[in-house]
């Protein structure tokens, strides 16, 4: 699980509740003459249109809910923007209103934002301020600092974003005055460097030794023997969560449509295509589509990019392609993802997989009212959303450097939303025949491992508890995860990122997973000619009240993350042990598809 780097989200910390932890603005002036930007560059900024927000939030519980007279009675991505985006008045004044200030909005195909352009020029005259702009340096699109992407922002002089030109404040219902255009010639090629510094644990002893694969590996392997037991293959991942009947399905031509979003993450063709050749399932063209400021593909390579395209790959086994949204790394990334991959394909994705987030206090107020539609959005058109919780344990803003004194349990965002599918982490114990010994809840700080080896679970600070998971966790407000699958890193599972293997693992790995499961099953529903599963939450806490061997319990382990403050002092938010039933480590518990299955029509 990544988050968004870089001076944007710094800039955006000031805005925000226990923003005093981050770092600052843009960049301190220098005594040199800050960098100025092209007055004619071409920038464009994302702005709100009006609807009606309670009748989308009903529509999307409707058609997702069990014993609703419309469940899973979808609407075309055409359909629910007409339906339930801005009225066509409401389009025609923010056109008009851009217009008057020499800006142009394009309306997006849900209805539900529009994206504004004009010159840097036309910008400042219309706000009436300078732009505050960051020219790309040298360096990885998903390293640390700002890297290859010029910055452009308009801030307030109380620190917060700029509201929007008078004529367009009429029209929209919330701005976000930010765009990130990405210089290819400065980034370099090859594997990105990690990208998320975490705070340092006490030295708690000496460390239990990483556990190994105890099964036997299945199928096509090109993985040398001698290092065989510190990752499990595919196919053995495959027969644990009941895999294998979908996967047939695939190969003889049931395609499911699974869309993986990347907020700045190159890859490369060759290495999906090595993974295939290693793993003996067929190699999936990558579908690309960009977003704003990406103009062509991203240079260098992503970890996290790699491992969710090939975990898609062998989870689908015969999957013919797989849809790939490229975006900027930053606040206006996940409104754009999103809307990208339900309306940039002439069909809505089964399922959308996504592995990044950021410390859900940080999320701007902007971000949650461009997502949030988005979101009730794909349950319309019967789009499953996936994401992965996290790898920060209980302590996911804590360890990542925020509020690190703050003595609640913190979560994830998107992975909170009500409107996803939030996938937490375990690990597999298998026996020499590939039986499932146990499951337990993915936490690698016992074997001495830091930073990204948590799964995150807990309650939400800024949502309610949403109607289908009051009867399971009596909780008032959103728990996370809402299930959880395979993460480990010992043993992991391999993948190639720059034509080398390494072994990989994480909440990252553990969503596209369960992602492509679920769209392998409404492929599955699809060709039968029913319904595809679309938001599968409220469906997925009936079946576990009703039939509990549908999933694997995982009720061994804890994602507790013991924080150092600065006074060298421990922070442990009391959080979360895996019990019998629902509990905030593993959620629900594991996917067993080939029990699942007789279920989804249900």
């Amino acid at each position: 699980m990544r988050h968004p780097t870089g001076s944007l989200r710094r800039v955006l910390a000031t805005a925000v509740v226990l923003a005093a932890t981050a770092t600052g603005l843009l960049a301190p002036a220098s005594a040199d003459t800050p960098p100025q930007p092209d007055p004619a560059a071409v920038i464009t900024f994302l702005a709100g249109l009006p609807y009606d927000t309670a009748a989308l939030e009903a529509a999307a519980m409707a058609v997702s809910t069990p014993g609703s007279p419309r469940f899973r009675s979808y609407l075309t991505p055409a359909q629910a923007g007409v339906r339930y985006g801005a009225s066509a008045s409401a389009r025609e004044q923010v056109r008009r209103a851009a217009a008057k200030l020499g800006l142009v909005a394009r309306i997006d195909a849900t209805g539900l934002f529009a994206r504004v352009s004009g010159t840097v020029e036309q910008w400042e005259k219309s706000i009436g301020q300078p732009v505050q702009f960051q020219p790309a340096t040298a360096g990885s699109a998903q390293g640390t600092g700002p890297g290859p992407f010029d910055e452009y922002v308009f801030v307030s002089p109380a620190g917060s974003l700029a509201t929007p030109p008078k004529a367009l404040a009429e029209t929209v219902t919330w701005f976000l005055p930010i765009f990130t255009q990405y210089q290819p010639a400065l980034d370099v090629p090859g594997v990105a460097p990690a990208s998320q510094s975490t705070r340092a644990l006490l030295d708690e002893g000496p460390a239990a030794p990483l556990p190994t694969n105890g099964g036997t590996p299945v199928g096509t392997s090109c993985v040398p023997a001698e290092v065989a037991p510190f990752a499990f293959t595919p196919g053995q991942v495959s027969l644990a969560y009941g895999l294998r009947g979908l996967q047939r399905g695939v190969v003889n031509g049931v395609q499911p449509r699974i869309a993986v979003l990347s907020l700045g993450g190159g890859f490369a063709q060759s290495d999906v295509d090595a993974a295939a050749a290693c793993f003996g399932h067929r190699a999936p063209r990558v579908d690309v589509r960009r977003g704003l400021g990406i103009g062509t593909p991203i240079v260098s390579l992503s970890t996290e990019t790699a491992l969710d395209l090939q975990t898609v790959s062998w989870a689908a086994r015969g999957l013919a392609s797989v849809r790939f949204v490229q975006v900027a790394n930053g606040p206006t990334g996940f409104i754009e993802a999103y809307a990208i991959a339900l309306t940039a394909w002439p069909t809505p994705p089964d399922a959308i997989t996504n592995s990044f987030g950021q410390c859900e206090l940080l999320a701007l107020q902007q971000e949650l009212d461009g997502l949030a539609p988005l979101l009730r959005f794909a349950a319309l058109v019967g789009t499953s959303s996936f994401v992965a919780s996290g790898d920060l344990g209980s302590s996911a803003c804590q360890a990542a450097g925020v509020a690190v004194e703050y003595p609640l349990p913190t979560v994830w965002y998107p992975a909170s939303s009500p409107f996803v599918t939030s996938v937490g982490g375990t690990q597999l114990n298998l026996g020499p025949d590939n039986t499932r010994i146990g499951e337990s809840v993915w936490n690698d700080l016992q074997y001495g491992l830091t930073g990204n080896a948590v799964g995150t679970g807990g309650p939400s600070a800024v949502f309610d508890a949403p109607w289908y998971q009051r009867p399971l966790t009596r909780a008032d407000v959103r728990m996370v995860p809402d299930i959880a699958a395979q993460a480990g890193i010992g043993p992991g599972l391999f993948i190639y990122v720059g034509g080398e293997l390494q072994v990989e693992g994480g909440t990252s790995q553990a969503s596209p997973l369960v992602a492509t499961g679920f769209a392998a099953m409404s492929a599955r529903l699809r060709e039968a000619g029913s319904p595809s599963l679309g938001f599968v939450n409220p469906w997925l806490y009936r079946v576990a009240r009703f039939h509990d061997d549908a999933l694997y319990d995982v009720t061994v382990g804890n994602n507790q993350y013991p924080v150092l403050v600065p006074r060298a002092t421990l922070n442990v938010p009391a959080c979360c042990q895996a019990q019998p039933g629902y509990d905030s480590a593993s959620g629900l518990g594991a996917p067993l598809f080939d029990q699942l299955v007789p279920l989804a029509g249900r």
